[in-house]
């Protein structure tokens, strides 16, 4: 923002004190994001993925421990839990990316 002239940067800062005063939300969501700020998020993302994986592998082992068709459900969940902690995993560091990219 260095390149703007001082009346350019007054006359920016006035809309940024008007957008601000009528719609404060709106101005919240267009304003650049605080480091540090969104460590709750990533926290309950954190947590989310752990239990994911928690409840996967409890049921992966209660349907070993029952054998036969409890097998075939084990793999079944081992099939579709692990990929979706993994896309899940992917998407958290894709975001993650993009906000360090646009700081």
């Amino acid at each position: 923002m260095s390149h703007l002239s001082i009346h350019e940067r007054r006359v920016l800062a006035g809309i940024e004190r008007r957008v601000t005063a009528e719609d404060p939300e709106f101005a919240r969501a267009l304003a650049p994001p605080v480091p540090g700020r969104d460590h709750t998020h990533r926290r309950r993302q954190a947590a989310g993925s752990v239990l994911l994986v928690a409840v996967g592998t409890a049921l992966l082992l209660a349907a070993l421990a029952a054998h036969g068709v409890g097998a075939l459900l084990a793999v079944a969940l081992l099939v579709g839990v692990v990929p979706g902690c993994l896309w899940f995993a992917a998407e958290a560091f894709e975001r993650r990316r993009r906000s360090r990219r646009s700081s």
